[in-house]
């Protein structure tokens, strides 16, 4: 089931890791790939929002916001 409908671009789970307390996880992401930001931009402020249609409330989950430093 997880190979379909809305689920597909879920992962499925074995392929997430667990990071022990204390620990911590880095990874560097070429945003430019992915957002269309302008070539002058210092800083990239990045919201997520994702509204749970799976609960009977319709559960709107939204992050903080992530403010990124951009290396030109």
């Amino acid at each position: 089931m997880l190979n379909q409908g809305m689920m597909k671009k879920r992962m499925p789970p074995d392929s997430f890791f667990e990071v022990q307390p204390g620990n911590y996880y880095e990874v560097q992401v070429d945003l430019a790939k992915f957002f269309n930001t302008p070539k002058d931009a210092k800083i990239l402020k990045i919201q997520f929002e994702n509204t749970n249609h799976f609960s009977p409330e319709n559960v709107a989950l939204i992050s903080n916001i992530l403010s990124v430093t951009l290396a030109h």
